[in-house]
């Protein structure tokens, strides 16, 4: 992954509402509807657009014809790895606390 992709879904995913709308999507692989997202974070479909768009310019979330969002697992992925490679210099304890992190995520 290229710095400038991370930085991008760095910062989205820094937001407090945009991970809170990240990890519903990323809890439910088969999609989530704008509705049900909104629903469970007491808000609007509108009220969340921003971040929803956000999330989707930085590749991690995408968007079917049928408005349903789903999780880019594959991203997120290459994330974890460019931190680990560019930043890290492959640290063997922020390695384990990396993929302890990215583990808990794929289970949810």
């Amino acid at each position: 992954m290229e710095e400038r992709r991370a930085l991008v879904a760095l910062g989205a995913l820094g937001d407090g509402r945009a991970f809170a709308i990240f990890d519903h999507i990323w809890r439910a692989p088969e999609g989530v509807s704008r509705d049900y997202v909104a629903s469970q974070l007491g808000s609007t479909p509108a009220q969340l657009a921003d971040n929803i768009r956000s999330l989707i310019d930085a590749d991690l979330i995408c968007q079917d014809e049928r408005e349903m969002l789903f999780p880019k697992r594959a991203v997120l992925g290459m994330l974890f790895q460019f931190l680990m490679e560019d930043c890290c210099d492959g640290s063997s304890e922020t390695y384990s606390v990396m993929v302890d992190t990215l583990a808990e995520l794929m289970r949810r």
